[in-house]
């Protein structure tokens, strides 16, 4: 049985002759066990549960997210830097004026 790739695209006739079906009667019950039998319960299949962790890690990963936290870490430490530097400066003035 060669399914259609696309089986809306195709006349009614030529999908019954496909699927070696007809739309009117449907299978009989032998048909339809030796089918469930070749192709397996038609059933969903639970996938992993997606956890705020996990939505956490792909975002961080992104090269984007990256490197806007790279850029905010370097901002810190520079600003820090400039922060403490000019209080060393107005310490120094303030002495300097005692």
């Amino acid at each position: 049985m060669k399914k259609p790739t696309v089986p809306w695209a195709v006349e009614r006739n030529a999908l019954e002759q496909a699927l070696e079906s007809n739309t009117i009667k449907g299978l009989d019950s032998v048909e339809a066990e030796n089918r469930l039998r070749e192709a397996d319960e038609n059933k969903i299949t639970h996938s992993k549960k997606i956890t705020f962790g996990d939505i956490l890690w792909e975002e961080v990963r992104e090269p984007l997210i990256l490197m806007l936290l790279v850029i905010g870490v370097l901002y810190s430490i520079c600003l820090a830097g400039i922060a403490t530097a000019w209080m060393e400066v107005r310490k120094n003035l303030t002495q300097n004026r005692t």
